[in-house]
């Protein structure tokens, strides 16, 4: 993303836990066509500290930034590097998102 689009849903933590299922499957199958759409469908959502705590959607990504080619497959060898790219683009963004301070509440004046 370039910093001009916007997202274009708010995170469903039930939809985002069957993504990540099915990003599981397809990378367990090297269906990486799939994987690559559900990465993008993940760029589109406006994730929240607690959405990624509640799915630890973040713990599937960060391997995919070591992802290879299998041997028998050179023909996938573009779909990998398009997988690991827009991975670490997600971190990115997510980390940015964690380690931004929780707005805090103004301080509670006593009362004498």
């Amino acid at each position: 993303m370039n910093g001009t689009e916007t997202k274009l849903e708010k995170a469903n933590i039930e939809d985002l836990k069957e993504r990540k299922g099915d990003l599981d499957k397809a990378l367990t199958g090297l269906d990486y066509i799939t994987a690559i759409k559900i990465l993008k469908y993940l760029q589109k959502i406006e994730m929240t500290k607690e959405t990624l705590a509640a799915t630890l959607i973040g713990k599937t990504i960060t391997p995919l930034l070591s992802l290879k080619v299998p041997s028998d497959r050179s023909d996938l060898e573009g779909e990998v590097k398009e997988i690991k790219e827009i991975s670490e683009k997600l971190l990115a963004e997510w980390k940015k998102l964690i380690s931004k301070p929780a707005i805090a509440a103004p301080p509670v004046k006593s009362v004498p």
